[in-house]
């Protein structure tokens, strides 16, 4: 008899936690495994690869669930009474005063929720994948039936912003909580130490054969000659994209000949544009935009950059490992876990000077290296 499991994600957007599931789904024989995944909402650049014999649903009424939970009090409760409907105004004035003076959102949850039915179908195992995520923990706890459920952590709990006091009661009901990395499981444990015996490493998958197959394509169409400095990622704050585009400016105010080519989007990007345009390098800082491939722009850049503020453990970095490029990442949970082995690689705190002397090393050594051959 196949084994039922359920993942359940925000959506399929092109990203670190939707790629590692596409990758765990590969490993997953359709004759051992029946799977679903539930979404929050039908979005995202790797719809289309999830395979065939999975089933895909969605949340329904998501949208009402969303604006109920990520919008401001006061907003919310203005247009109830502005539309007239002032018991509803009441009721979720209660509701948000209750929330707050318990110092938890779980009263909210679990009036947002009240009205939903379990889900339709029953699963050996629940996973809420994309975690932690209060909304997705919460319907997979109280709205789903399954023999096991479990959590998976893909973010370092420290850098982001939790309901501690609702994450911690939601995740005593899981059996299992499996998290990324070390790095990322001794800074859970210390958050959550009520917890910890619950808690496991469990890596994202690198499907290496895959990896080199796709990156055998073409990648850059550009006829640069100079160094290409590559990142990969969603254009995000905690991405730091801002600190590369920085470095860049001192790689070229120091005289190397240097672009800097981003694969990804997101709202971050127009903050990037303009810091390139403020700091006059708008025409060495490319943005390529998503791409479900990106192996051929790994393989063919000079040096990769993962100048990220903060990760889990950051399936790109592993990604670009791959391609025996030089990389240089910043001090995130997981980078000295992922490149202790890597001597072609440099691990560095979070600033643009920082990168740019990393940066400057590796050119200095191949510049060594390359002379020594020539002897």
């Amino acid at each position: 008899m196949k084994k039922r499991v359920l993942f359940m994600v925000i959506n399929m957007n092109v990203g670190g936690v939707e790629k590692a599931l596409l990758n765990q789904l590969k490993t997953m024989s359709p004759e051992e495994y029946s799977v679903t995944i539930l979404m929050l909402e039908k979005f995202g650049g790797f719809l289309e690869e999830i395979p065939e014999w999975v089933e895909v649903d969605y949340l329904k009424n998501y949208p009402r669930v969303k604006y109920l939970f990520n919008n401001p009090p006061k907003e919310i409760l203005m247009n109830f009474f502005k539309d007239g409907l002032f018991l509803k105004g009441i009721y979720y004035f209660l509701v948000f005063l209750g929330t707050r003076l318990l110092g938890s959102r779980e009263i909210l949850l679990k009036n947002i929720f009240s009205k939903y039915p379990k889900y339709k179908q029953e699963f050996d195992q629940a996973i809420a994948y994309a975690g932690p995520m209060s909304l997705i923990d919460y319907y997979i706890l109280k709205k789903v039936k399954a023999e096991q459920k479990i959590g998976w952590i893909h973010f370092d709990v420290t850098t982001i912003g939790l309901d501690r006091k609702l994450i911690n009661k939601i995740y005593k009901g899981f059996d299992e909580i499996k998290i990324v990395s070390k790095d990322a499981k001794q800074k859970f444990d210390e958050v959550f130490p009520d917890l910890k015996s619950k808690t496991s490493v469990a890596y994202n998958m690198i499907l290496e054969d895959e990896i080199l197959r796709l990156g055998s394509h073409k990648g850059f169409s550009d006829s640069y000659k100079g160094l290409r400095l590559l990142t990969v990622g969603r254009i995000s704050k905690e991405k730091g994209q801002d600190l590369a585009i920085e470095a860049l400016k001192r790689l070229i105010d120091s005289g190397v000949d240097a672009k800097l080519y981003f694969i990804g989007d997101g709202a971050f990007r127009g903050y990037c544009e303009k810091l390139a345009r403020d700091l006059k390098i708008e025409d060495r800082v490319l943005f390529l935009g998503t791409k479900t491939n990106p192996y051929p722009y790994m393989k063919e850049c000079d040096i990769y950059i993962q100048p990220s503020r903060y990760e889990g453990y950051c399936i790109t970095l592993a990604e670009a490992l791959i391609f025996n490029k030089p990389i240089v990442a910043t001090r995130f949970t997981g980078a000295l876990e992922q490149l202790a082995e890597n001597k072609n690689s440099r691990i560095v705190d979070y600033y643009s000077e920082d990168i740019f002397k990393a940066v400057s090393e590796l050119l200095k050594r191949r510049a060594y290296e390359k002379s020594c051959n020539c002897n």
